[in-house]
């Protein structure tokens, strides 16, 4: 996982310190924890393998619960933007 802090522009390494997914591999609902959250409206966005976006989603929610269970299996990226950052990880769908 990377985070790109867009008041610099600079891409780091995040070790996974700023946000949590879980479970991974997930069958049916996916969680994501911002442990920096500070209330404002965070996107998230999925998309498969090719590129594809199948979720394009604003919340306020801390932690984020997305249910998967319709999607297909496959590996999927999760992109989240808040508080001025962007977040990526990989995660598996069962």
């Amino acid at each position: 996982m990377w985070v790109v802090d867009l008041s610099t522009g600079l891409v780091k390494p995040s070790g996974n310190k700023e946000l949590i997914i879980f479970p991974n591999p997930v069958a049916t609902e996916l969680s994501i924890v911002i442990p920096e959250w500070k209330g404002n409206p965070a996107t998230i966005k999925i998309f498969n393998l090719q590129g594809k976006e199948v979720l394009n989603k604003t919340v306020m929610d801390n932690p984020i619960c997305l249910p998967m269970k319709s999607y297909a299996s496959g590996t999927y990226f999760v992109e989240l933007k808040s508080n001025g950052k962007i977040y990526h990880q990989t995660i598996i769908k069962k």
